[in-house]
């Protein structure tokens, strides 16, 4: 074993498919040829009720469904992609979650979709579920407690132990995934969390944001539909205050007339649903996914309102597209087609809506506004005086506000901001394929000073957070990136978790882009990880840019064998702080082949002071060593080092050399 190893290697790698089997581009964003949607098998896994506690239910059982492929698993070997369920129908999202099955397919893992606790068919007491005091073991902590428990025993049974768990999530699923990622780090490997607002639901943020966002999407197709709606709403405030409910039945289509101020209120929240669903689903492509929906459903209902000057009959259609696209419901049950409950944005229908009712009474803060002022719909106040006076007569409960920021990442968020607020995060070594990506991931926040407080997100690594700017959703999210290995990816013209959907020829190139991004970053967690234990893996995140050197000195042949090698290696003297990063270009040459590689590698440090010297190797050198221990000492070598960063994506002329950075101490 060479002696004086230090802590770190930076890996760039394309792991050649003699050696893996894999793709050079871990995702190509397209559903790769040949392929078919997967076949998911339905089954059910033995829960414990009560996770926290070891008398009262704790030794008691429960089914909880969950959906599994292994139709493109490299058994043993490939990842394991978790969806961490949340508050409905696994099959809902396991349907509309097409990337994450693309991406099994390109990087060979086995698919796991979990339902969440009390949602779907995973009912703990049956229909007593939502009875008190039953309904009091439906809290985020169990439901996390049920996916670890969940994944250590799939694990088991399926021969697994060695293979990463990458999770995924969108929405409130997305927040799962980032908890998932800080309690069970020894677990799980790296989380992607599209559109989690983990912000606003902690309790932070502006109440006025959502539906402020809301409107903008309706503003932003034209500013005279928003001013349609508004007008619309203000025509309808008139019959209200008339006591005109016979001519509100009429002009909405009710099925009976209201008849008192809190039926106008449930009406005002019916309607002001549509409108959230359509800025939240508006894909460019029909869906059905959340109700049936047409492809640009912001554009159509702005068409719909200006379409003439009756702007009563105008709203009343444009609610239509959410709750009538069949065209064949003859009126509108006012307080059968939307419940109002502790989330204003709205808790679906049926026993899922009464999940999230409790949840949203407890745990989830949504005590968002509108107030006609900053957004386009009447004044419908929700503070959290509100939210208690309802969750107490509904549920008994008192809600815990800041509850999820304190359980799970500390201290009031703040992005620190300095007279240098932004430094360059890039991607140069990985643009021969994707030239574009400084757009996806341009920059970070630099890390908090000792003045300024930070979140337990700070210490956090391998966490994407994707957003796209026409999610009411968004801004309730972290929309800039924190550090290297946690990326905020923002999504031009993105709706609610668009990312995580099929790849499709509608979507828009920032899609195809983030996905590409994602691809690339879950590859580089897994399959780093795939080679060791998860206990010596270490991930170090990147501290200031201060110093960068492109220096590079070519060791000749004589020179690297009289250092004992071969004639693969070319070293380059580096000299950087725990500030610094180096950008060092790399050339290197196959003698046998001809074969030459270029790469720009940057070097990030995050401990402490080093004086070393980087060692590129191709993996060719490696296998055609001489004898046994030789090539087991290289891999021990790499092995017993601590990676922190690499990227795969450039161009190269044969697949299979690999190109590892190693820093050893002078």
């Amino acid at each position: 074993m060479t002696a004086g190893l230090i802590l770190f290697t930076v890996t760039v790698a394309v792991f050649s498919d003699v050696l893996h089997g894999l793709s050079h581009t871990y995702f190509q964003a397209t559903k790769p040829a040949g392929s078919s949607d997967p076949h998911f098998t339905e089954k059910f896994f033995t829960q414990t009720l009560d996770h926290f506690n070891f008398n009262s239910m704790g030794n008691g059982t429960f089914s909880q469904r969950y959906l599994i492929t292994d139709q493109y698993w490299k058994k043993g070997y490939g990842p394991i992609f978790f969806y961490t369920g949340n508050e409905g129908n696994i099959w809902e999202f396991a349907l509309n979650s097409g990337f994450i099955t693309e991406l099994a397919a390109q990087q060979q893992a086995l698919v796991i979709f979990a339902e969440h606790r009390y949602y779907g068919q995973s009912l703990p007491f049956g229909k007593e579920s939502f009875n008190i005091p039953q309904v009091g073991l439906l809290t985020v902590e169990q439901a996390l407690a049920d996916y670890a428990v969940m994944i250590r025993e799939l694990k088991k049974q399926l021969a697994a132990s060695r293979c990463p768990v990458i999770v995924f999530g969108g929405s409130y699923g997305g927040m799962l995934s980032v908890y998932m990622r800080l309690k069970y780090p020894n677990m799980v490997a790296g989380a992607l969390a599209a559109s989690a607002p983990i912000l606003s639901t902690a309790g932070l943020g502006d109440a006025a944001q959502f539906f402020r966002d809301v409107t903008a999407d309706f503003e932003n197709i034209s500013p005279e539909c928003r001013d349609a709606v508004r007008g619309a709403f203000h025509l309808l405030k008139q019959l209200a205050d008339r006591q005109d409910y016979s001519g509100i039945q009429s002009e909405f289509a009710l099925c009976k007339p209201p008849a008192s101020p809190q039926d106008i209120q449930q009406l005002y929240g019916l309607l002001r649903n549509a409108f959230t669903m359509m800025a939240m689903l508006d894909y460019p492509y029909s869906t059905s996914f959340m109700g049936n929906m047409p492809a640009n459903p912001v554009k159509v209902a702005c068409e719909t309102m200006l379409r003439g000057l009756d702007l009563l009959a105008n709203l009343r259609d444009t609610a239509g597209i959410v709750y009538n696209s069949t065209g064949l419901l003859t009126c509108f049950d006012l307080y059968g087609l939307y419940v109002q409950c502790a989330d204003p944005t709205g808790c679906g229908l049926g026993l899922d809506s009464m999940a999230w009712d409790y949840q949203a009474c407890t745990e989830v803060e949504l005590c968002f506004e509108s107030n006609n002022v900053t957004d386009m719909f009447p004044p419908m106040a929700f503070t959290e005086k509100d939210r208690e006076a309802y969750c107490s007569k509904r549920w008994g409960v008192v809600p815990r506000p800041g509850w999820l920021q304190i359980q799970f990442w500390g201290d009031d968020f703040v992005y620190c901001v300095s007279e240098t607020e932004t430094f360059i995060f890039s991607f140069s070594f990985c643009l021969s394929e994707a030239p574009d990506w400084p757009q996806v991931v341009s920059h970070f926040v630099k890390p908090c000073s000792k003045d300024l407080l930070c979140s337990a997100l700070s210490t956090a690594n391998n966490i994407i957070f994707s957003n796209g700017d026409l999610d009411p959703w968004a801004n309730g999210g972290v929309r800039k990136s924190l550090s290297s290995s946690l990326v905020a990816l923002n999504i031009s013209g993105g709706a609610h978790h668009l990312d995580l959907r099929g790849s499709n020829d509608s979507d828009p190139a920032s899609v195809v882009r983030v996905r590409k991004a994602e691809a690339e970053l879950i590859a580089q967690w897994w399959l780093w990880l795939s080679r060791r234990p998860y206990g010596q893996w270490v991930s170090l995140g990147v501290e200031d840019v201060l110093v960068k050197t492109d220096k590079v000195s070519v060791l000749g042949e004589e020179q690297y064998m009289r250092r004992g090698g071969g004639v693969y290696r070319y070293t380059t003297d580096l000299h950087f702080n725990v500030s610094d990063t180096a950008l060092v270009h790399v050339e290197v040459n196959n003698l046998r082949t001809q074969a030459s590689l270029h790469l720009d590698v940057h070097l990030i440090a995050g401990v402490h002071q080093l004086l070393g010297q980087v060692h590129v190797i191709s993996r060719e050198a490696i296998m055609s060593t001489k004898g046994q221990s030789a090539r087991e000492e290289t891999y021990q070598l790499v092995d017993l080092i601590h990676d922190f960063s690499y990227c795969s994506l450039y161009r190269h002329q044969e697949s299979s050399t690999v190109v590892t950075a190693v820093i050893v101490q002078e």
